[in-house]
């Protein structure tokens, strides 16, 4: 039996993340504008603690409340109204028209639970067990 420096083990285990999870829930993120699949980050809190998280996020100008997106895409919303907090109308583009609305009734939509499928899929445990193994044979030489 080979003991495995923990440094090794620790990188092994960053690259597997990366490579594995990390990859596997940017190509399952629903892609109508790419900007949320490409907000996934691998952050190291300490040795072995490691965080996937997405940044992406909608809301939080002028006081509202800032919503994340994978959460709601996850999750799914209940129809609501959206209303102006600190202004007279709501405003955005559609091609190259300016639409103003004093509120609007968003529809919601289900929960696609993408990143649920993704991490509960086992061909993905079993890929990241044989690229650490993969990993922390280089790095000893065996």
């Amino acid at each position: 039996m080979t003991l495995i420096p923990a440094q090794v083990l620790d990188k092994a285990i960053e690259h597997g993340l990366k490579e594995v999870y990390l990859q596997e829930l940017i190509a399952a993120t629903p892609k109508k504008t790419r900007f949320t699949s490409e907000q996934w980050r691998l952050i190291k809190r300490n040795p072995f603690n490691y965080v996937i998280e997405n940044t992406a996020s909608v809301g939080g100008k002028h006081g509202t409340k800032e919503w994340n997106i994978v959460q709601l895409l996850e999750f799914g919303t209940s129809p609501h109204t959206i209303v102006p907090r600190n202004k007279k109308a709501l405003h955005w583009e559609d091609g190259s028209k300016d639409i103003f609305a004093k509120k609007v009734q968003h529809p919601g939509f289900k929960a696609r639970l993408f990143v649920k499928r993704t991490l509960e899929r086992p061909d993905l445990a079993q890929r990241f067990e044989r690229f650490v193994d993969s990993h922390i044979r280089r790095q000893l030489g065996i």
